[in-house]
């Protein structure tokens, strides 16, 4: 067979219609920005030029005092540098790595106390070049997880046994590993290899032959910085002293996509069918709970799907496809209870009707949005 015959080549365009946020585990610290009130922006500094820039106007020890000593924990590098004779305002432009809006999130960290302490910033993940991006393995963890939910709608009486076995395992205090992962592999190892020796090898997994690549490199000017809020079910919000960069509403992010259909029998087609599926479930078990309170939701029907860091636990999970709503509210309970060192799920259902009861969400411009939502299109 012609290889190129097998390999099905596609464009996949995310259009985010609200603040999406993929991590890297770095954060810019509170002497790596100042707040530029004129233009409502932080600046974000690069740390090599700036401290090249103060060594040689002879500032580099006051500058480390600045940087290092206790005392100036809660004070903005901003006003520092502003206060050096020596230091021209043209000079320190030149330093900024690049400048985030922040008319919808409050430096301020709550947790503090304090009026002066300012929050540190979770980092969007950047390419080589400083360039934010969206990793293929995000995307395809996102579609893992609704493809699966796709074939147990079509096929519930084929996923009886683990339903039984996540709920019993969900009254255990345990978490729901084992049951989490033979539903993986009913789902995406069994259509390809019925040797039960081989069944659980990763390399069976039909998935392999799904192939995202990472998006195209985006523009820092496409980030914006964004604070979390969560809303409860009686429409009370709370704001969160997280602050995140975030890609901002109307973004398109491109990936190139090879099906192998040698080892992939998921479509083009399948693909858009589950994501429809997927996204009017979650909408109809869980956002339906938030929604008399708490006008700004809009439950789109279609192609839409929630990606990223702070999208809440029903986004990523199949539970509320295998059982009911007030089951999954009441499994959901359960295992966040088992897997948090706190006790704050323990009343969710009796007290809120549903699990978790919060939305995550963050405000751009005024609006408030549920965070990672994004419209897919495949060309």
């Amino acid at each position: 067979m012609d290889r190129k015959s097998y390999l099905k080549k596609y464009k996949f365009v995310l259009t985010t219609l609200s603040p999406v946020f993929i991590g890297c585990e770095k954060e810019i610290n509170k002497k790596e920005y100042s707040y530029n009130k004129d233009k409502s922006e932080i600046d974000i500094y690069k740390p090599y030029e700036l401290y090249q820039m103060v060594k040689e106007k002879g500032l580099a020890d006051d500058f480390e005092n600045f940087i290092c000593s206790p005392a100036n924990l809660k004070k903005d590098l901003g006003i520092w540098l502003s206060r050096q004779k020596k230091i021209k305002p043209s000079e320190v432009s030149k330093c900024v790595r690049y400048s985030l809006e922040i008319k919808d999130a409050k430096l301020n960290d709550a947790k503090t106390k304090n009026s002066g302490g300012k929050s540190t910033i979770s980092e969007f993940v950047k390419d080589s070049y400083g360039l934010p991006y969206i990793p293929g393995s995000s995307l395809k963890g996102a579609l893992r997880t609704i493809i699966m939910a796709e074939r147990i709608y079509k096929n519930k009486d084929n996923y009886r046994k683990i339903k039984e076995d996540i709920e019993k395992e969900s009254y255990k205090f345990k978490n729901i590993s084992k049951p989490t992962k033979d539903m993986e592999i009913k789902t995406y190892n069994e259509n390809k290899i019925k040797d039960e020796t081989k069944i659980r090898d990763v390399r069976n997994d039909e998935l392999r032959g799904l192939i995202i690549s990472d998006s195209k490199s985006l523009e820092l000017e496409n980030l914006i910085l964004c604070q979390r809020y969560d809303y409860s079910v009686g429409g009370k919000e709370k704001q969160l002293p997280l602050l995140r960069e975030c890609l901002k509403p109307d973004t398109k992010i491109e990936f190139e996509v090879t099906i192998d259909e040698k080892e992939c029998s998921v479509t083009k087609e399948e693909i858009i069918s589950a994501v429809e599926i997927f996204n009017r479930i979650y909408n109809e078990k869980f956002v339906s709970s938030y929604i008399e309170k708490n006008s700004f939701i809009d439950m789109k029907s279609g192609s839409y799907l929630y990606i990223g860091g702070g999208v809440g636990f029903a986004s990523k999970t199949e539970i509320f496809t295998l059982f009911e709503k007030n089951k999954a509210a009441a499994v959901t309970q359960r295992i966040l209870s088992n897997t948090s060192k706190k006790d704050k799920y323990n009343d969710d259902v009796r007290n809120h009707g549903i699990s978790p009861r919060t939305i995550k969400c963050t405000k751009y411009h005024g609006k408030t949005y549920q965070m990672g939502l994004c419209k897919l299109e495949i060309l």
